[in-house]
């Protein structure tokens, strides 16, 4: 063990970002010294500071490798994945997914001692696991639904478990990291109620192994309570969530809004985000505007001016988009698949997922009941008062209680 970083009572793994930088926040306000977070790439809070008083571009940027509740004392760094990958892209070599998440893991292994309690991400735990197995209680963080899910619900009633063999080389890869992960993991942290699906669906009974947490979101930044609610029907509806595409239901959403905007010809559609190559930006209805990503602090303004957020995704986690939405005060749209804290008619219109026809109608809905609109609104708004990140590491304390991992 000579060289090692030394034990820790729990660490945190994940390659880069999403919501693990703010979840090894919350866990180092509740282990202190005890926790330790590795990752491939992090900036310490001052230093960020410093770039967007000096390099305001640069400093949002560098910002998404960082998070003001995580301090650097409890982060260790294991770069060789990242200097990999940029001299694979240098190079112009094929960059090997597979491949970087071997090296991050064999870094880990090589440099870390096996923890008491071990939370991380899937497909970036297979071999740490196999190796850490009896000598660390292992908790997978399910960021998304089992991959083998999606092909379930890409072909509904006329699915069939054979489909799962007739894939590529890459997702029979993915398929098995993934099986892997859930059966060697002591607990699966899921951030709905749809992953937890996902989990039984593929390893029927493994259900009992998860426990949803749901993510946490900055409730104060994306915050609108003084939100004014238009009774009129030329309403502006907004799409925010990362990328513009079929996962996120996006193409689902044009092809509603074509039949929409025949009946309400004056309402606008809003996209904020990287827009994937499968959808055709340039042969859409009227009144459609894509905005591509802005920086948060634009994204917040832009979206006080909107007036109803849709998120119709076929696949998701738990998406930190719409729980930032609760907190906008917005009428909300959406999937059981983006969210499952959200109930239909109390607090958003939540329709079938990959149906035209279920969000046309939704979307109808909020535009021709304007009470009902409001309501939606006001109870999702309450509910975001229970999403801030000192509610999930309230949350995170006491299901890690229940296995013994105290402070």
């Amino acid at each position: 063990m000579l060289g090692k970083v030394k034990k820790h009572k729990i660490i945190s793994v994940h390659p880069r970002k999403s919501h693990n930088l703010s979840q090894a926040g919350q866990l180092s306000k509740i282990f202190g010294i005890n926790f330790l977070h590795v990752t491939s790439i992090y900036f310490p809070p001052a230093l960020i500071r410093i770039l967007k008083r000096i390099f305001p571009k640069a400093g949002f940027q560098f910002a998404k490798r960082s998070d003001a509740s995580l301090p650097a004392a409890n982060v260790f760094l294991v770069p060789k994945v990242e200097i990999t990958n940029q001299v694979w892209k240098l190079k112009k070599k094929h960059v090997d997914y597979f491949e970087l998440s071997k090296i991050f893991q064999q870094d880990i292994l090589k440099n870390v001692t096996p923890p008491e309690y071990c939370i991380s991400f899937d497909t970036s735990s297979h071999l740490i696991f196999k190796e850490w197995k009896g000598k660390s209680f292992l908790i997978l963080d399910l960021s998304t639904p089992m991959p083998q899910f999606r092909k379930k619900i890409d072909f509904g009633d006329a699915y069939k478990p054979e489909m799962l063999e007739d894939v590529n080389d890459f997702q029979k890869r993915l398929y098995e990291i993934y099986s892997q992960e859930i059966e060697l993991a002591d607990l699966i942290l899921c951030g709905s109620d749809f992953v937890r699906e996902s989990v039984d669906f593929v390893k029927p009974g493994y259900g009992k192994k998860c426990r949803v947490l749901v993510y946490g979101v900055d409730v104060d930044q994306f915050s609108f309570p003084d939100r004014k609610f238009r009774r009129t029907k030329d309403l502006k509806f907004v799409f925010a969530g990362g990328r513009v595409g079929w996962l996120k239901g996006s193409d689902t959403l044009l092809n509603a809004w074509a039949q929409y905007v025949k009946l309400y010809p004056m309402a606008e559609l809003h996209f904020f985000g990287s827009v994937n190559s499968e959808i055709d930006t340039a042969n859409v209805a009227p009144n459609v505007f894509f905005h591509g990503r802005v920086n948060r602090e634009i994204l917040i303004e832009q979206l006080k001016q909107m007036d109803v957020y849709v998120f119709p995704s076929t696949v998701e986690g738990c998406s930190p988009a719409v729980l930032e939405a609760t907190a906008m005060q917005f009428p909300i749209v959406t999937t059981f698949n983006a969210v499952s804290v959200l109930r239909h008619e109390e607090s958003a219109e939540i329709i079938k997922a990959k149906s035209v026809e279920s969000l046309l109608a939704g979307m109808i809905r909020v535009t021709e009941d304007p009470d009902y609109k409001e309501k939606i609104a006001r109870n999702a708004f309450e509910m975001s008062k229970s999403f801030t990140w000192d509610s999930y590491r309230e949350n995170i304390k006491k299901i890690l209680e229940e296995v013994g991992c105290t402070a």
